[in-house]
Formats: structure tokens, C-alpha cells, sequence
């Protein structure tokens, strides 16, 4: 309060106060001014789970209802999805022991093919399934199932791939300080202990006569959740149609009230104004459903009336636009999934190289950071553990320490739009020192390790048979010419032959 403000307020203190008021609002965000702009905002607080609190099945629904019914959403989970996992992210062991890491890799290729307790998917299909759910329903539950030794697997443990729809928000007891949202029950750190599920999906219930909403109580253990997290605390996440669920909605709407509205543009319709109705025929007659008499002309007819007699087409009034509407609000849908446009939609009428490259790059970092921070640490790692000490106990692995069974994760390639180009980048940052040879590899989907290990034998394979390529570029550049020639030309100053 400066000197002025403290004089008033000795002598009107209420319009002290206005003043100070006042002037703190005049600090304001504009966001934050109440005002004619800002009345109609809905603001309120509360944390990620209190957001979602009896509404995440609305959302799950609403989600599944559009994929179903609407081409551009279910196009959207589909490209992300595919683009994610693609032919699957290959895990490599890197435990600094080449004979442990082959025997780890062939304890995987065996179990990698029997891990689905449904018995359809390899685990790469399981990276596809837990993508898609996480995408389409917010968040994917993964049970460790474990086996009998009787069941003939390599490994006494499968994997179940669960919605969260089976987790039961109707539990709330609590013991001790844990708490319970959504069936998941949390220690007073908010790090997950237990999880209550359903025994069968709850809307399978009644289409079996057998299944019942009984609960199983699941040790956090045996159960990894996987989703994209977005605030502290949260324990479920929101599916990825929500921010758009409307706009897709409104979008269809639109269409189909364009379709209903170009077919009653085909309907050809004639007005007939005559002094004597009965004996008028312009055409084929007949009647429509309430008796009434119309009548049909055929194409290229050619109408002659009477002096008094006129006739009046209907002419409905065309609406323009259609194109700019649906190209502008698919590009609201596209930047609400983090995608460009073109990708989405398909429309490549305005692209180049150089504009879709650059699109691509948002939905490039969306999707790394999907796989980083959501499905390798969140479904793909916790799986790999489990595998991994399931192993050591059955004796098929040494019982080291547990740190030394590292795995890199290595997932698909993008698509290059011009792989002439990227590949003269990548030599570049190489020579350059930017990146590594082995990130190169891996960037485009490959394992450093198999391809020197394949390379090596390529190699010794040529020398043994006594030939030469540019391959070896030990000793030949790309153009074909052999270092030792090159040098000797640039010596004697001659061309080299």
C-alpha cells in the first residue's frame, strides 16, 4: 500500500480497499480476468484421478463408439498404433556377455511364441494388442499368469492382456493408510500394492450363464499397467479420442447431413399449374402411397401445354464450402492426435518432400515418446523381468545379479519419404561424430550386433572365395575404386585406372 492509498484508507477505508483491489487485478493473466470473455469457462480443480472419477467409462465408451463407427478415428488409433510397434520393438540383451546374451536370445525366441495365454498372439502381437487398448481405452492391465509344468511350456508363465474395464471401482475398503481408486489400491506414497479385478469382464456377464462379479484380489506384483501418464498421481489414463471426441462427431454429422442433402438435390421435381387438373398429363401416371395421383416422365421428354398451362421445377439451393469445412476440422482432429494432416487424411494433393518431412516430425517425437516413456517401460520391460526370473528359477539362466540382464529395446523404422536422402544424412552425422553408427542402426530398426556379426561372415566369405567389393570398405570406396589405387593417383597426379 503506498502513501496515497494509506491516507485514503485513514479517511475511507472501503474505497481503500477498492483501490487495492484494483490495482492486484490489473496484474492479472487476461485469462484469469473475470470478464465477458472468460464467464463461460469451466475451470475447476482437482487432481488427474479426481478428474476421471466416475466418468472414465463414459470416456472408455465414447472412445470405443467412434473407432467403431468412425472412419477417421478408428484410421487414427490404427496409423498411431501401427506406427508404434509396427513389426514389434525387438528386445536385445546387452549384459557384456556375448554367450550370455545368445543363450538369453534363445530362451526368448522359444517363449516369445507360447506367451499368450489366449494363445494367438506372439509377444510382438501383444505389444500390438496392449497398444491399441492403451490408445482406444485410456490404459492396458497385463497379468502375469503362471503355469503348470504340466502344460509342456518352456517357460511356466504366460501373459493375459486385460481392459481396464475389469478393474472393480465399486471396492472401497481400505486398510490401513492404502486408498482404492478404480480397483486399483495404492500405498500412502500413491505406488500401487494391490489391484481388485473382476474374475470375468464385467459386460460378458450374462452372455455366460458362469460368470459372476466376484473379485480377485491381484498382488501389484503380478499386474503392470501400462498408459500414458501425463500428471503425478495418476493412475489410469484418458483414451487418446477424448480431447477430439467432439470434433470427429460433429464432423460426421456434418457429412452425413451433406449426403441427405445432395440426394434430395437428384430428386427431380416438376410443379404442374392448370385451370383443369383432370384431364392434365404430362407424363406416365400413377399413384403414390396415400392414393394421390403422380406421374413420371422419361429422360428427353418433350412437353407441350396449353395457353393457361405452367410448369415449375424445383431448384434447390446448393451450399458451398463442403471441401474447406472437412479439410479445416480434419486438420483440428489431426493436430489433436499428433498428427499432420496429410497422414490422417490421405489428401497429398499440396505435398513435397520437404512439407511432409517436416509434418512428420511432431508425430514422429509423439510416437518416441509413447514408446519410451509408456509401452517399453511400462509393458515391455515389466514382461522381460518376469521372463527373465522366471528363467533363472527353472535353471535355464545363471542366477547372477539381476542388474546384469540388461535389454535394449530396439522398435521399427520410420517410413522414409526419401531414403536417398536420409541415408546421406546419416553418413554425415556419422563422419560428423553427431551420432554413432550403432544409433544409426537402430534408428532404422536394425541390431548393431547381428549386423557386424552378418557382416563379418560376408566378409570372410568374399576373401576365402578371392572377391572383392564395395562393400569391404576397407578396401574399395563406393565408387568401386580401391584405396590403394586412389592414393597412387592422387601422388602422381595421374587418374587412376
Amino acid at each position: 500500500m503506498n502513501l496515497i492509498d494509506k491516507v485514503v484508507s485513514y479517511f475511507a477505508p472501503k474505497s481503500a480497499l477498492t483501490r487495492v483491489q484494483a490495482r492486484k487485478a490489473l496484474r492479472y493473466y487476461d485469462v484469469a480476468k473475470p470478464g465477458p470473455r472468460t464467464k463461460k469457462w469451466k475451470r475447476p480443480s482437482g487432481t488427474a484421478n479426481a478428474a476421471m472419477d466416475g466418468k472414465i467409462k463414459t470416456l472408455i465408451n465414447t472412445s470405443r463408439e467412434l473407432r467403431r463407427n468412425s472412419g477417421i478415428a478408428n484410421s487414427a488409433i490404427n496409423i498411431f498404433a501401427n506406427t508404434v510397434v509396427g513389426k514389434g520393438i525387438i528386445p536385445s540383451p546387452d549384459t557384456g556377455d556375448n554367450d550370455l546374451d545368445v543363450a538369453i536370445m534363445e530362451v526368448f525366441d522359444v517363449w516369445k511364441k507360447e506367451c499368450d495365454s489366449e494363445g494367438v498372439h506372439s509377444f510382438y502381437g501383444l505389444q500390438m494388442i496392449a497398444t491399441q487398448t492403451i490408445l482406444e481405452s485410456g490404459s492396458v492391465l497385463v497379468r502375469r499368469r503362471y503355469r503348470r509344468l504340466s502344460d509342456n511350456l518352456s517357460l511356466p508363465i504366460q501373459i493375459q492382456i486385460l481392459e481396464p474395464d475389469q478393474l472393480n471401482d465399486y471396492v472401497t475398503v481400505k486398510t490401513g493408510s492404502n486408498r482404492i481408486f478404480n480397483g486399483i489400491e495404492v500405498s500412502a506414497l500413491g505406488k500401487p500394492v494391490r489391484y481388485h479385478l473382476f474374475k470375468y469382464h464385467p459386460d460378458d456377464i450374462g452372455l455366460f450363464s458362469q460368470y459372476t462379479t466376484e473379485t480377485s484380489v491381484v498382488p501389484a506384483r503380478d499386474i503392470t499397467i501400462a498408459f500414458d501418464k501425463e500428471r503425478p498421481g495418476q493412475l489410469l489414463g484418458k483414451p487418446m479420442l477424448t480431447p477430439i471426441a467432439m470434433d470427429i462427431r460433429d464432423l460426421d454429422d456434418y457429412e452425413q447431413a451433406e449426403i441427405v442433402r445432395k440426394k434430395v438435390e437428384s430428386c427431380f421435381t416438376m410443379a404442374v399449374t392448370t385451370p383443369d387438373r383432370d384431364n392434365l398429363s404430362v407424363g406416365v401416371q400413377d399413384t403414390d402411397y396415400t392414393d394421390r395421383r403422380v406421374e413420371r416422365i422419361n429422360p428427353a421428354s418433350i412437353l407441350y401445354l396449353e395457353p393457361q398451362e405452367s410448369v415449375q421445377f424445383g431448384q434447390p439451393a446448393s451450399v458451398g464450402g463442403y471441401f474447406e469445412f472437412i479439410k479445416a476440422h480434419k486438420m483440428k482432429i489431426s493436430t489433436g492426435v499428433n498428427m499432420h494432416y496429410p497422414l490422417l487424411s490421405g489428401d497429398l494433393a499440396d505435398v513435397n518432400y520437404s512439407s511432409y518431412r517436416a509434418g512428420n516430425v511432431v508425430f514422429q517425437g509423439a510416437i518416441k515418446k509413447f514408446r519410451e516413456h509408456c509401452l517399453i517401460p511400462m509393458f515391455c520391460e515389466p514382461i522381460w523381468r518376469w521372463m527373465i526370473d522366471t528363467a533363472i528359477f527353472m535353471g535355464k539362466l545363471p542366477s547372477n545379479n539381476p542388474k546384469i540382464y540388461r535389454v535394449e529395446w530396439t522398435p521399427p523404422a520410420f517410413v522414409s519419404v526419401d531414403p536417398e536422402k536420409d541415408a546421406k544424412t546419416d553418413l554425415l552425422e556419422n563422419r560428423a561424430l553427431y551420432t554413432s553408427w550403432e544409433d544409426s542402426v537402430r534408428k532404422r530398426g536394425g541390431n548393431p550386433k547381428k549386423i557386424l556379426a552378418e557382416t563379418a561372415k560376408l566378409l570372410a566369405n568374399l576373401e576365402e572365395m578371392g572377391l572383392e567389393s564395395d562393400v569391404d570398405v576397407r578396401k574399395m570406396a563406393r565408387s568401386g575404386i580401391k584405396h590403394k589405387d586412389m592414393s597412387d593417383a592422387e601422388t602422381q597426379g595421374k587418374p587412376s585406372k
